[in-house]
């Protein structure tokens, strides 16, 4: 018979394995109930610590000079951890390239979630969460891609293309479903009046922008780059003229196209100058606009006088009389042309039809990348940079199939049944081109012949032109490569080269069959 001592034993043996079972199952339960509050810390209630800041917040503009919140330990502001609406009232800064700290008085940001409304704010894209052992961990912008990321990986170190993004503690809102503070008292109403908030332009994202350089008259300042922003005692731009103006001040070539580029500081903007064009000053429409790394703000100082810089002045028409013997007329005609060309409307740009070279009547072809892009904006088309295109048309072209628009850097290119040329619109472009030539008419139905001959099908004659062959070529439905340089060992004239799918003319004399070339027929 068995003791009491071993009918216990076996009952707590038999318990164990049950208990394991619960405690287990306890601690996923308890993993995923902090893992979900974590993630759902950024909508939630305010906790102790939040209401806390809220108060001081309060006692800081009812009076008090001191602003409690920059004091507070660093260990109390990370805990507190703000919420949504906070985060989208809040300002954000890039940290220092090759550096993995926040400047004094911001904080690193805690999760994905207040990652990604930052760079909702700061108007950057965001890229989602990632793991890249060499990127210090969290909230990064990439400056390469001018994006804005969250580094999962722990243990990653300072990156010289990384900057951390910082929030400011200072600059968190009260949170809305916070009790209001008690009513003001008289006294502090009077001081509510004679200092009143500041406007939505001084509140900012980013570090304060400072002056880099001032025009010669003193009227006009341009910021550091990656600025959206006038320093304090300047003023921002108020239209495209005084704009004009502040280019002519600054002795610099303004840019006549008003742009409206969500990714550019907005109102006047100054482009930084590189090796390949000089920097100029344009207009930028948009209503918000963003930091550029590349880009200036132009500001006025309190010097500024609007018009002031007009070359017609009595003052610039004596001196420009006295520099080059002009008469007075002469001088004045010259300087209202020049701000007729500055201020000149927005330049207009058009497509060209499918498969054509040529522009349409009343444009002209634009004459680099940076024009092209320009026409690209404003036909709401995405531009893209691509290599020269032999198989293309030269210039700006837009490809339907793709959607987009590219600047094709090839010196001669060749028509495509699926690009569109992108040209701009100048009413003296009519005038200025030569008249054409009556252009034939073809009525003819095409064939292709067989390969490996020069023969035309029975009844069939040949095409003995250029401009018929580029004729056959579209109603066929082949690319035209237009009249090419002799070729002695293909088919004299209109021929379609069957592993390249186009059609080409060739003016050798004579010629010769080729395997791979059909003649171009009328039937």
């Amino acid at each position: 018979m068995e003791s009491k001592y071993s009918k216990s034993k076996a009952r707590q043996d038999a318990i164990k394995p049950a208990l394991a079972f619960f405690c287990g199952l306890g601690s996923v339960f308890l993993v995923l109930h902090c893992a979900f509050s974590s993630k759902a810390a950024v909508g939630r209630a305010p906790t102790q610590a939040q209401t806390a800041l809220a108060s001081l917040s309060r006692a800081s503009r009812a009076g008090l000079r001191k602003d409690f919140r920059a004091e507070l330990p660093e260990a109390f502001r990370s805990f507190q951890g703000p919420n949504e609406p906070q985060l989208r009232s809040a300002h954000f800064v890039l940290g220092e390239e090759n550096s993995d700290a926040c400047p004094e008085g911001y904080v690193f940001l805690a999760d994905p979630e207040s990652c990604e409304i930052a760079s909702q704010v700061m108007k950057y894209r965001y890229n989602g969460d990632q793991r890249i052992a060499t990127d210090p961990a969290g909230c990064l912008y990439r400056t390469p891609d001018r994006d804005i990321m969250w580094n999962q990986e722990k243990g990653g170190t300072a990156n010289a293309v990384r900057k951390r993004v910082c929030l400011e503690v200072a600059s968190l809102k009260d949170l809305p479903n916070i009790p209001d503070a008690p009513p003001p008292t008289p006294q502090q109403s009077v001081q509510s009046v004679e200092q009143p908030q500041a406007p939505a332009e001084a509140v900012e994202i980013g570090e304060a922008p400072v002056v880099k350089q001032r025009s010669e008259d003193g009227q006009f300042i341009l910021t550091d780059t990656e600025q959206n922003r006038c320093p304090s005692g300047t003023q921002a731009l108020q239209s495209k003229e005084d704009c004009v103006q502040a280019s002519q001040s600054f002795q610099k070539k303004f840019l006549s196209e008003t742009l409206r580029a969500e990714l550019e500081p907005k109102n006047c903007v100054y482009r930084s100058n590189d090796e390949e064009r000089p920097g100029d000053l344009f207009w930028n429409a948009d209503p918000e606009g963003a930091p550029h790394e590349n880009r200036q703000v132009v500001c006025a100082t309190e010097d500024f006088k609007r018009g002031a810089a007009s070359p017609a002045s009595p003052a610039s028409v004596t001196d420009a009389m006295a520099t080059t013997g002009a008469t007075a007329a002469t001088v004045v005609a010259a300087a209202a042309a020049e701000i007729i060309e500055a201020t000149a409307a927005p330049a207009r740009f058009v497509m060209g039809d499918l498969g054509e070279i040529d522009c349409p009547a009343g444009s002209v072809p634009l004459e680099d990348s940076e024009a092209c892009e320009q026409a690209a904006t404003f036909l709401s088309k995405e531009y893209v940079e691509l290599n020269e295109a032999e198989g293309d048309p030269k210039g700006c072209q837009y490809r339907p199939p793709d959607q987009d628009v590219y600047f094709n850097s090839h010196d001669r290119g060749a028509p495509n049944p699926a690009r569109q040329p992108i040209c701009k619109e100048d009413p003296q472009a009519a005038a200025q081109r030569p008249t054409a030539k009556p252009a034939l008419e073809f009525n003819h139905e095409y064939v292709l012949g067989e390969p490996e001959t020069t023969d035309c099908p029975a009844g069939g004659q040949p095409v003995e032109s250029a401009d018929e062959c580029g004729v056959a070529a579209k109603k066929l439905g082949k690319m035209y490569l237009g009249e090419q340089n002799p070729a002695e060992m293909d088919p004299k004239g209109c021929q379609f080269r069957i592993p390249d799918q186009d059609i080409y003319f060739n003016p050798h004399p004579t010629g010769a069959t080729h395997a791979d070339r059909q003649p171009i027929c009328r039937s």
